[in-house]
């Protein structure tokens, strides 16, 4: 967990990251093309995925990690290993909530949970009960969800694990966002921030940030959740976190609209559409896209809040996103 503390050990961690990339590519490359023939290449393309699983997922696209957790899938079958299905299906479910295909997304994981329930696993029943909760509420199935979610933090609690702890926490702050739920999940936010910060865990201290302004946004207390954000902002920055980077200038956009600071909102909406192409991210894509077309639309541009409004339309359409496309 040293990356996650942030300042010189990120820095450190990326740059060995970055010189080394091309390696790690290569490697799962020869892994995959072999593995059927060779189980010790097996291992390796079941192995990858999960090395420095934070940082992957921090600079490198899902099309990527996608490829990768196919060839983990398939060696779990020839290592007969169904701990490394569960991990694999669990990995695909990850991949799929951050392309935005919530449904294949939960898919994913109930089939972990299942197998990881027939197998007797009961690390990977937890890891995946959770994993259904937060895109339950992603999907805005609230009142299912919270089972699941409120299930997760007690988990946690019982095996006194304060960063499983403050993860599961900031789930059910996400969740209780979604549902409207502010003073609660302001609440849950604060729990999983003081834990984010003893451990020094910057990570976690920037997604309760994120979910601690989104609370604040919610209750109209526009300031402390601008705060909120920059500060989660410069966690991303400093960590290398490019999908951080982009969901916190998709907040700051936000609160930029409901400030009628319109130019701001479209610098911060640019960013947040770059990087969600660069990851694939079409939930997020559609989100700024629709919130650019208000900005433009506020600010008499409305050429080009129409384009980007039809932009956001056809993607949603593809997807079937209800919510984007009422």
């Amino acid at each position: 967990y040293a990356f996650l503390i942030g300042g010189r050990a990120s820095i450190s961690e990326l740059q060995e990251f970055e010189a080394i990339e091309d390696n790690i590519l290569g490697a799962q490359a020869v892994a995959e093309a072999r593995m059927s023939n060779n189980s010790r290449f097996a291992r390796l393309a079941a192995d990858i995925p999960n090395a420095g699983a934070y940082i992957t997922s921090f600079r490198l696209p899902a099309s990527h990690r996608k490829s990768w957790v196919q060839a983990q899938l398939q060696a779990a079958s020839l290592l007969n290993d169904g701990r490394i299905g569960v991990m694999a299906l669990g990995n695909f479910g990850n991949i799929y909530e951050q392309m935005g295909n919530f449904e294949k997304s939960l898919s994913c994981h109930q089939l972990a949970l299942k197998l990881a329930t027939k197998g007797g696993d009961s690390e990977s029943q937890r890891v995946s009960r959770a994993n259904i909760g937060m895109i339950l509420a992603r999907l805005h199935r609230f009142e299912e969800a919270l089972p699941f979610l409120e299930q997760s933090v007690e988990e946690a609690r019982t095996l006194n694990k304060d960063r499983m702890v403050a993860n599961a926490l900031c789930n059910l702050s996400a969740a209780l966002n979604d549902h409207g739920q502010y003073m609660l999940s302001l609440s849950k936010s604060k729990q999983a921030l003081k834990i984010a910060r003893a451990l020094k865990d910057r990570r976690l201290e920037g997604n309760a940030l994120a979910n601690k302004a989104a609370a604040n946004v919610g209750l109209g207390k526009l300031r402390r959740a601008r705060a909120c954000q920059n500060a989660r902002l410069a966690i991303a920055k400093e960590l290398g976190d490019r999908r951080g980077t982009m969901m916190a200038h998709g907040m700051l956009a936000q609160v930029d609209l409901l400030q009628h600071r319109w130019t701001d909102a479209a610098r911060n909406l640019c960013i947040q559409i770059a990087e969600a192409q660069l990851f694939a991210d079409a939930a997020a894509e559609c989100d700024a896209l629709c919130n650019f077309g208000l900005a433009h639309a506020k600010s008499g541009h409305l050429d080009l809040a129409i384009k980007s409004l039809f932009r956001a339309f056809r993607k949603a359409r593809s997807r079937n996103d209800q919510k984007v496309l009422g």
